[in-house]
């Protein structure tokens, strides 16, 4: 998992637009005494390799827990003393880079407690940093400690939701994966059964970075243009007037796809469960499929 973000006044409401930030912005912002800076990745050994000047390292590990069905978001009070030990306060701006798997996960909890608004992904992440010719820090930031009061939002559903939905015209399901995956043609996920939850759309979330390769091992790299993330969007079904659910494996790709509806005016759920849980549910419908919906 992964992902960079945002631009507005502090003391404002975010536009969709501003959940995503360049290189130049954060390097105009970055000593903003409200900005918060973090790195997230599954070692600290990628931060200590070099991050942004003053970033927080935050390990992308305590993003889920093991509850079942196996990788699901920690209780809203957990993610409060998550980000409040990485400085975070209720009146942050927060800015997110790092593994391309893991990062959207840690917007995704922000989201949940109601900070979304206030945090934006650096597009491109480290590399893009370096890109610009920005410099690299090894010093750790000084530690921090914040004071958030969360707002939690009803963004996460369950396979009961699900199910209850999949009929339903007003609602889009994005199923994150690769087409093979959503065809059920591989079995590289080694779930207990293989398929698409019916009625769901497949947007591979790997197409929505220009270097696929780079963000499918997990390596940051740019978003392609806004309006060609609309049109895979729209040729999904998704539509401002319909509820917009993503979905992958263990809820990492469907972290990633929930960040972007986010970043182009939707109000997004997820099924967090995603098809570890749904395929292990033997009353549930599965759908094999060659051509991708």
């Amino acid at each position: 998992m992964l992902f960079p973000l945002f631009a507005l006044a502090l003391t404002g409401t975010a536009a969709p637009a501003d959940l995503l930030v360049s290189a130049v912005w954060v390097s105009r912002h970055r000593t903003d005494a409200a900005v918060v800076i973090l790195h997230i990745a599954r070692e600290k050994e990628d931060y200590d390799k070099g991050h942004v000047p003053g970033a927080r390292f935050l390990p992308a590990r305590t993003l889920w827990t093991t509850a079942a069905p196996g990788v699901e978001l920690p209780t809203v009070a957990v993610i409060d003393s998550i980000f409040e030990s990485a400085g975070v306060s209720s009146n942050s701006r927060i800015i997110l880079y790092g593994d391309a798997w893991t990062t959207p996960r840690a917007f995704l909890a922000l989201d949940l407690i109601g900070l979304g608004d206030q945090t934006a992904m650096l597009d491109g992440g480290l590399s893009a940093w370096a890109a610009a010719g920005q410099p690299l820090s090894t010093e750790p930031a000084p530690a921090g400690h914040g004071s958030i009061e969360p707002r939690p939002r009803s963004i996460v559903v369950d396979a009961d939701w699900v199910k209850t939905h999949t009929d339903d015209a007003g609602v889009t399901l994005i199923d994150a994966r690769s087409p093979a995956e959503y065809a059920g043609t591989t079995e590289v996920e080694m779930l207990p059964r293989y398929g698409h939850i019916p009625g769901a759309h497949n947007v591979n979330w790997v197409d929505t970075f220009t270097n696929r390769a780079a963000a499918d091992s997990g390596r940051s790299t740019l978003l392609v243009p806004r309006a060609q993330l609309e049109k895979m969007f729209a040729a999904a079904g998704a539509a401002k007037d319909r509820q917009v659910v993503t979905y992958c494996t263990v809820g990492f790709r469907a972290s990633h796809m929930y960040f972007l509806a986010r970043l182009l005016g939707y109000q997004p759920k997820i099924y967090d469960g995603s098809m570890r849980d749904w395929s292990a549910r033997t009353e549930l419908p599965l759908v094999k499929s060659t051509q991708p919906r």
